[in-house]
């Protein structure tokens, strides 16, 4: 919540509109992880823009090392101040499209929504809207521990359990795709010299027609060893995952995908 006023504050400052979803020609869903890395900890941010049909036309990404420390917690280190610096970075690359896409006084990024629903705009303009749960408003997707990898292993991912609806088939495709787009080659089945990841969902109890909700991704080597685990913390609508997952399995897994690549071997040629 505090990400999505910082940037719609931030756009504002740039001239661009900021309106209702209703009055929206485009909507502007947010994604952020916090992690650790050699300089300190480190926040990454994605911004998918859609249009009023909700097809992505644009992506918007950058990250900004907000302290030179590192902490178990990464989000413990993230304060307003380097919220500030992020919307402004993210502020500039969404001015610098929507004044290619339209005229800056023609094109408006609509207000606020902090909900983990997507925005569905049916006017002129866009909205500033956290992507969909899980993978919003600020998941976590932080290596807890990490081991040196042997290049060209192949990589397994098994199907998620304890994941409601069509999650246990729908995180683990998505966490497929997103791997092998990143150089990880990943198999079908599993090989006794491979890495495999394994997922796992947590549901917790509903409250106010919320509901927590816990990804982990754990890579573990060939030896059978974990070597690393991927968390993500958020809440979600009651029972919206009962069913299907839809885009929240494919926004989960791309943000928990980065992280886990950074782990899994690549091959060399």
């Amino acid at each position: 919540t505090k990400m999505v006023n910082a940037l719609t504050a931030a756009a504002k400052q740039k001239n661009i509109p900021v309106v209702d979803p209703k009055d929206a020609d485009y909507s502007v869903m947010g994604l952020m992880q916090a992690g650790k890395e050699t300089r300190g900890s480190r926040v990454t941010y994605i911004g998918d823009i859609t249009d009023k049909t909700g097809k992505r036309v644009k992506r918007i990404q950058g990250d900004e090392i907000v302290s030179p420390k590192k902490s178990g917690d990464p989000w413990a280190l993230v304060d307003d101040a380097a919220l500030d610096r992020v919307a402004a970075k993210a502020a500039t690359d969404l001015h610098a499209w929507l004044t290619g896409a339209k005229t800056p006084e023609a094109a408006a990024v609509a207000g606020a929504q902090p909900t983990a629903r997507q925005a569905k705009p049916v006017s002129s303009t866009a909205s500033l809207t956290p992507a969909p749960a899980p993978a919003q408003p600020r998941p976590l997707a932080t290596p807890v521990r990490a081991a040196a990898v042997k290049p060209d292993l192949t990589v397994y991912v098994q199907s998620v359990s304890g994941a409601p609806g069509d999650g246990q088939t729908s995180l683990a495709a998505a966490m497929r795709k997103h791997l092998a787009s990143q150089g990880v080659r990943v198999t079908e089945t599993k090989s006794p010299n491979g890495y495999t990841v394994q997922g796992n969902v947590e549901m917790g109890a509903a409250q106010d027609g919320k509901q927590p909700i816990k990804i982990s991704w754990q890579v573990v080597d060939p030896s059978g060893k974990p070597v690393s685990n991927v968390v993500q913390r958020n809440q979600v609508d009651e029972n919206s995952l009962d069913v299907t997952w839809g885009p929240t399995a494919d926004a989960a897994a791309e943000a928990a995908s980065v992280e886990v690549a950074k782990i899994v071997p690549r091959p060399t040629t």
